[in-house]
């Protein structure tokens, strides 16, 4: 899937190289996300469409190129989109309460440099029952492309007893309480067998590393280090001053509020409490959910507190390389830290805190009650076609995520399909079909693989040549091989230098490029069959068999993929145009999208 940063800023009829550039440098006020020059302020009338600051509720949106600061706490609205940047000022303390915000831009709370001091808070309600926004559901942060750059100025997260507090004690010395406040709430881990005893309280004053609580201890716990054994009890800080939270509500109703992260987008969490957050019983509404990354290098959620959840905490799916270090979490319903897949890679957990994991709240706490949708109540016969339907049926994450793909992208899909005079359901189709499929990074490592296994050089003469050759790997969120794209360009392969291949593999992989190439390459595909036709105008014959050769190429003579249209069921022939059939299939679903 691609990085959507560097729009397409001309048609293929530019030199192709030139192209490249368009593609690596458009200017920064058509990107989302980027601020403008000038950074507007909330409160300003002159900021909103019709000089109106927005009312309670209202739907909002921040449009591309746009930056407004948020320098007051608005009435509760009933959404917001962001796809200019939204920041949070830090001259005084600010609530935002909203149904949920959808992030295609920026949203900045503080930055790694200049962290957020005053306390900054965002409240989501569930007030609309049962919404959809691109697949994400709603009652989140629902980041599609976008950036959620969150920087409280809380570093230390846990400590350790110092000593042993027993039962009925009001203070407690701790290992390293700087930077803790009164006011602060703390957890204090159980050192029993019991796990139920771990503690919550308030802190009433600080001296040194002497805590002051609110009230007296119910049970002991235990701080000292015995035969070279540390059994010292650990203390957690609840507290940090910027807070993402569900509306009180969800206390009752277990429908938190969730934070997730779309391919392409980014999340950089630091020094933030998420509270009454995850949705009880709901796959893929966590409190925090890298979803479909691939590459999350340089991402992290680090000394946060995540407290009082639904549904999991820190949930991983489909991405790499993140840094989930020195949070701390408590009263967790469900698998706290999360591998979804059990396939990602490079993913660091480092000195994290978990106190108090806890079944569903209205489930037996059985061990087969652990899944995020609970207990999965299935005999061994019909768990094949639980699994199929899982993956193919259409309300699952892949079916939204095409859906959510197609609409992020529906201008763009418009505009190739105009420029190069096809229907744009073709183009959508095919767009669907491929979405969320293979991720860049297994691309990105099959192209050296395959390279080294087809070099002369590296195999002095005689290489073993095993698989596919390095230029039919198909790279971008609308699969396409990085020969055909050479080739739409107007370039030659073997005059291409390695920096080149370079260069046109990152532009594939940005949506625009993407679809544009994609858009001219079908124009093409249609051509070679039906030279004399009007190609925005296709029978639905002629439609199968433009996205059947879009999957397998102009090697087979057209007659064959005709006599493919009326094959029977199961037979070689029929296979030619499997692909295209199933995009007819889905047309009359992607055209709603359109």
């Amino acid at each position: 899937m691609g990085k959507e940063y560097r729009p397409l800023a001309t048609a293929l009829l530019v030199p192709a190289f030139a192209l490249l550039g368009a593609c690596a440098g458009t200017p920064n006020a058509l990107r989302p996300g980027t601020a403008s020059v000038h950074t507007a302020r909330w409160s300003d009338p002159a900021t909103w469409p019709g000089r109106k600051v927005p009312k309670a509720g209202d739907s909002v949106t921040i449009a591309a190129g746009q930056s407004v600061l948020l320098d007051v706490s608005p009435p509760a609205l009933n959404g917001l989109t962001v796809m200019g940047k939204l920041a949070f000022a830090d001259t005084a303390d600010v609530e935002l309460t909203t149904e949920w915000i959808m992030l295609h831009g920026e949203l900045e709370i503080g930055t790694e440099a200049k962290p957020h001091t005053h306390k900054a808070t965002i409240t989501l309600t569930d007030n609309v029952k049962g919404e959809a926004l691109m697949g994400m559901g709603d009652r989140g942060i629902l980041i599609s492309g976008g950036t959620l750059n969150l920087h409280g100025d809380r570093t230390n997260a846990w400590s350790k007893l110092a000593k042993t507090a027993k039962a009925g004690s009001t203070s407690l010395e701790v290992l390293n309480a700087s930077g803790w406040r009164v006011g602060d709430e703390i957890v204090l881990a159980s050192t029993d067998f019991d796990p139920r005893q771990a503690e919550r309280r308030t802190v009433s004053a600080v001296s040194g590393n002497t805590l002051t609580i609110d009230k007296p201890l119910q049970y002991m716990h235990f701080g000292e280090i015995t035969f070279n054994v540390d059994e010292r009890g650990e203390v957690g800080m609840l507290t940090r001053n910027i807070k993402i939270q569900a509306s009180d509500d969800a206390a009752k109703s277990y429908i938190g509020g969730h934070v997730m992260a779309m391919v392409t987008s980014k999340m950089f969490v630091e020094g933030v409490e998420f509270n009454r957050m995850g949705q009880h019983l709901t796959l893929a509404r966590y409190p925090i959910h890298w979803h479909l990354n691939g590459d999350g290098n340089g991402q992290y959620i680090r000394n946060s507190a995540i407290h009082d959840t639904f549904n999991r905490c820190v949930t991983v799916h489909g991405t790499n390389n993140l840094r989930i270090e020195n949070n701390v979490t408590y009263n967790i319903v469900g698998h706290c830290f999360f591998l979804e897949d059990g396939i990602e890679t490079g993913n660091q957990y480092v000195r994290n805190l978990a106190i108090q994991i806890k079944c569903h709240p209205t489930k037996p706490c059985e061990p087969t009650n652990l899944a995020a949708n609970g207990e999965l109540d299935y005999t061994y016969e019909n768990r094949l076609a639980y699994r199929k339907e899982s993956w193919s049926g259409k309300n699952t994450l892949l079916f939204r995520y095409k859906d959510a793909w197609i609409i992020y992208n529906r201008d763009r899909i418009a505009t190739a399909a105009t420029r190069h005079h096809i229907p744009k359901i073709l183009l959508a189709s095919i767009a669907w079909s491929e979405a969320g499929g293979m991720p860049d990074d297994i691309d990105s490592i099959a192209f050296p693989v395959r390279s080294l296994l087809w070099n002369d050089k590296w195999w002095f003469g005689h290489p073993p040549k095993a698989g596919k050759p390095p230029i039919k790997t198909s790279f971008g969120a609308i699969s396409m091989q990085v020969s055909v794209a050479v080739g739409e360009m107007g370039l030659k392969a073997d005059e291409l230098s390695a920096r080149e291949w370079e260069d046109i593999i990152s532009c594939l992989e940005t949506n625009s490029f993407n679809i544009e190439i994609v858009a001219k390459h079908l124009r093409g595909l249609i051509q070679h069959d039906f030279p004399s036709i009007d190609s925005k105008n296709l029978t639905d014959d002629q439609f199968l068999i433009a996205a059947s050769r879009y999957n397998r190429g102009t090697a087979r003579k057209l007659e064959d993929y005709v006599n493919s249209l009326h094959a029977p069921k199961g037979s070689p022939e029929r296979s030619y145009t499997e692909y295209g059939r199933a995009a007819l299939k889905h047309r009359d679903h992607v055209r709603s999208l359109l």
